[in-house]
This record gives C-alpha cells, sequence and structure tokens, in this order.
C-alpha cells in the first residue's frame, strides 16, 4: 500500500482517480452520480440538512430526522473511526490540511487542478 506512504504514489492515485471520475461523467446520465463536496456537507448540518437530505433522496430511501442524530444511536461500534462515529458533524476538519501544506510537495500540484 504505497499510496498510504508515498505522497509521489498517492498523487497518481489521486490522478486516476480524477480520470476515472471524469469518465464516468461523460458516460453516465447527470442524475446517476451524485457529488458532494466535503465542505458543504458539514456547513449547518444541524440547521436544515440539506445535503445529507440529498444523500438520503439520491439512494431512494425515506428521510427521517434521525439521520442528522446518528452520533446518538447506541449500537456497537467495532471499527477505528468509533469515536468520530460518537461526534456530530461539525467543521473541526474542514482546512485543516493547511497545517500539512510544506509537507505535500508532490500534491500541491494537485490541489491547484479543477474538480
Amino acid at each position: 500500500m504505497s499510496y498510504g506512504n508515498d505522497l509521489e504514489d498517492l498523487a497518481c492515485y489521486y490522478t486516476e482517480y480524477r480520470r476515472l471520475m471524469a469518465h464516468w461523467r461523460v458516460l453516465l446520465p447527470s442524475s446517476a452520480l451524485l457529488e458532494i463536496q466535503y465542505e458543504s456537507l458539514i456547513q449547518e448540518p444541524e440547521c436544515c440538512g440539506f445535503w445529507s437530505r440529498k444523500l438520503v433522496e439520491f439512494t431512494g430511501l425515506s428521510w427521517d430526522p434521525r439521520c442528522l442524530e446518528f452520533h446518538e444511536a447506541g449500537r456497537s461500534v467495532t471499527t477505528a473511526s468509533k469515536w468520530q462515529v460518537r461526534q456530530k458533524i461539525n467543521t473541526a476538519s474542514a482546512g485543516r490540511w493547511h497545517h500539512y501544506e510544506p509537507y505535500i510537495g508532490p500534491l500541491r500540484r494537485l490541489l491547484e487542478l479543477p474538480p
């Protein structure tokens, strides 16, 4: 899993992801993909949950207000993200990548590409 330890390799994987998504955007009808920007998803989820509702609707399910209360569910969580699952959606991580900007030289060119 060199993409987890090598920034050049990660850049290659990300470039291929973008290429593949561009391919699917051309090939599939626009209604087949739902692309959500992370920053938009975490923006005021308690207020209206616009993107959360959009995601549930896209999957063909009915909206349930408990979708915004996932962090209060009492079910067992056995993954490494257990702590995160118990947190409300928040903006604490938005922009955190800027702390690492001096160290991501090989990835910098990817950040400047249009989506």
